[in-house]
């Protein structure tokens, strides 16, 4: 997953090549000298240093992902699993996208990474229905697309190429987009969306409530799920106004007959209150924190539901 959910680093200018030295960085906006802002530069000097450590990343093999349960609110079983992406940097400690989603982006390298997780998903997924025996139980794979990636003219003909070469049917894929980038890109990713929705993968809107989404834009759009973002989730059973907006927020799914997946649940309190919502699916480290795949494939095995000793 590549996505906006851990924030991002204050917005600089960026240059284009990485390759600029140190002497030759421009002098930021606005000063009253020639002097260089020594806090300009030391962040623009970190930002080119966290560029470097990704291209060196990508090049050298070290993208990794990691997986996360999303578990039935009845029973806990396992309905799915998102895909979130990771680096290993230097030291052999992963990354997680809050440090460095803002360069990939500036930098465009996050076409790169987000087109290698979904690759990767796929020949994830298919090895636990093949490795596993779970070709009628495997969980779906959710894969978060990023904005630039989702506009591209060829992203259909890219997520087909990624089932097809893991031999992956298109319905064990379901692809996550936010309402920023849905609004960003226009037309051009949900013309793509739609294009890959008929070939069987499902579609989401990831972060909902974020974003513009209304009811009359929700009802055109080619999505088949909402996923509640955890900025509301956080407050459920002590704050009103994050209830009274997740309350809309299943009520619109209903109407629309979308399935609704909360994310960030960590508490049980918050487990009840969605639980008598009648929320379909959730998310969190109250269930279980992202997983190495060989620790997903042993749950499998083991039934699918979610054992005590990964329960905080």
């Amino acid at each position: 997953c590549l996505s906006h959910k851990n924030g991002n680093a204050p917005a600089l200018p960026f240059p284009q090549q990485s390759t600029s030295q140190p002497g030759l960085l421009p002098t930021p906006p606005n000063t009253a000298t020639n002097s260089v802002d020594l806090r300009y530069r030391k962040e623009l000097l970190n930002r080119l240093s966290m560029e470097r450590a990704l291209r060196e990343a990508i090049e050298e093999g070290r993208l990794r992902a990691l997986y996360q349960p999303i578990v039935s609110i009845v029973d806990g079983s396992i309905n799915g699993v998102e895909a979130l992406l990771r680096y290993e940097n230097d030291d052999g400690e992963l990354v997680a996208p809050s440090e460095f989603l803002a360069v990939a982006e500036e930098s465009g390298l996050v076409e790169t990474m987000s087109d290698w997780i979904l690759r990767d998903a796929c020949h994830q997924a298919a090895k636990w229905r093949h490795n596993h025996g779970l070709a009628r139980r495997a969980p779906i794979v959710a894969v978060n697309i990023a904005a630039v990636q989702a506009s591209r003219e060829d992203f259909p003909d890219t997520v087909s190429a990624a089932l097809a070469d893991a031999g992956l049917p298109a319905t064990s894929l379901r692809l996550e987009v936010t309402e920023g980038a849905l609004m960003e890109t226009g037309s051009r990713s949900v013309a793509n969306l739609e294009a890959v929705r008929s070939a069987g993968v499902r579609v989401g809107i990831d972060d909902f409530g974020t974003g513009y989404s209304s009811l009359a834009r929700l009802k055109h759009l080619p999505v088949d799920f909402l996923k509640i973002d955890r900025s509301f989730v956080e407050g459920l059973g002590r704050d009103r106004d994050d209830l009274a907006i997740v309350e809309t927020i299943m009520g619109l799914a209903e109407a629309l007959g979308l399935r609704v997946v909360a994310e960030g649940v960590e508490s049980t309190e918050q487990l009840t209150v969605l639980q008598s919502l009648h929320c379909h699916y959730a998310q969190g480290f109250y269930f279980a924190k992202p997983l190495a795949a060989h620790v997903v494939g042993t749950l499998l095995d083991a039934g699918g539901v979610l054992p005590s000793h990964l329960t905080p």
